[in-house]
C-alpha cells in the first residue's frame, strides 16, 4: 500500500518481493562503493538481512515512480524511543544520477515520516567524507555536520573518514520549504495515506514493546 504519492515519486513499505530490485541496486558500482559490502550481495543474504531488520522494527521503505515502478530504497533504524531519535540511511537507487529528483522527493517523504508521523525529536546519519553527493543531499534537507570521524568506515577500499550529521524538527521545517517549492508550486503538498498512519501505529506499538523488553 502506498504511504504517500508526490509529483515524481511515492513511498511504501519494503517487502520481501522487492528483493531482486534491492539486490541489483546495492550491487551497482555507484552504490556499492559507499557500502560495507565485501562481495556482491546475493538474494539469500539480502532476505536474511531483511528478516532480521524487520524483527528489529526498522522502517524500510521503497521509493517508487508515479506508476508504481520501484526506483530506490531508504530506511529509518536504530530507534531510541526514550530519546526520540533514529538513524536514517541505507539509500540506494536504480540510477543515482538519472533519478536525482525522484530520489530527493522520496527522501523528503522519509524525513516527513520521521518527524510528522513518528514525532521524532532528532534524526541522525553519517556518510563518507568522499561521498560528496550524499553530503549535499543531507545538507539540502537541513542536516548539520556535527563532527568528523577519522578512518571510521572500513570498506574494501580501506578506511574512510565519515561526517556525522544531525537534524532537528525545526531545521527540517526550514529546509522543507525548498523541497516543496521545487515540487509543489501549486501549493498542494501531498498528505500521508491511511496505510501510512496504520503502519506508524504498528511501528510505535512494536517499538514500545521492544523498549519494555530491552534484553530482546
Amino acid at each position: 500500500m502506498i504511504f504517500i504519492a508526490g509529483k515524481m515519486a511515492g513511498l511504501r513499505e519494503m517487502r520481501e518481493d522487492d528483493k531482486n530490485e534491492v539486490v541489483a541496486w546495492r550491487n551497482l558500482t555507484e552504490n556499492a562503493r559507499w557500502l560495507i559490502q565485501w562481495e556482491p550481495l546475493t538474494t539469500a543474504r539480502h532476505l536474511e538481512w531483511f528478516r532480521d531488520s524487520t524483527a528489529r522494527q526498522d522502517a524500510n521503505f521503497i521509493i517508487q515512480s508515479p506508476v508504481g515502478v520501484p526506483i530506490g530504497a531508504g530506511s529509518l533504524y536504530g530507534f531510541d524511543r526514550q530519546g526520540g531519535s533514529a538513524e536514517w540511511g541505507r539509500l540506494s537507487t536504480a540510477a543515482p544520477k538519472r533519478l536525482a529528483l525522484p530520489t530527493i522527493e522520496g527522501c523528503y517523504f522519509i524525513l516527513r515520516f520521521a518527524f510528522e508521523l513518528l514525532n521524532l525529536k532528532r534524526v541522525h546519519g553519517s556518510c563518507a567524507v568522499e561521498n560528496t553527493s550524499a553530503h549535499r543531499l543531507n545538507e539540502f534537507f537541513g542536516f548539520v555536520t556535527e563532527g568528523r570521524r577519522r578512518r571510521h568506515l572500513l570498506t574494501p577500499r580501506g578506511y574512510l573518514d565519515t561526517f556525522e550529521l544531525g537534524l532537528f524538527p525545526d531545521e527540517f521545517e526550514t529546509a522543507r520549504s525548498k523541497v516543496e517549492e521545487l515540487f509543489y508550486k501549486d501549493g498542494r503538498v501531498p498528505a500521508f495515506s491511511p496505510a501510512a498512519l496504520s503502519f506508524t501505529q504498528s511501528l510505535r506499538l512494536s517499538l514500545g514493546a521492544k523498549n519494555e523488553n530491552p534484553e530482546e
